[in-house]
């Protein structure tokens, strides 16, 4: 049977893994975030006009 620090440990070890995970999680999103608002205004753009040429 594993003792309470051994649990301790295990739990501990598993929680720096996930601030890890974490942390590499976050610095993607920050790098993604303008390819992202550049996308919607691209998409936003598109709309306009074929809105323009349902119209016309």
């Amino acid at each position: 049977m594993e003792t309470l620090q051994t649990i301790e440990t295990k739990i501990d070890k598993l929680i720096e893994q996930n601030k890890k995970a974490i942390e590499t999680t976050e610095e993607e999103l920050v790098k993604s975030k303008p390819s992202v608002s550049d996308a919607q205004a691209k998409l936003v753009q598109a709309q306009k006009e074929n809105q323009l040429r349902k119209i016309c």
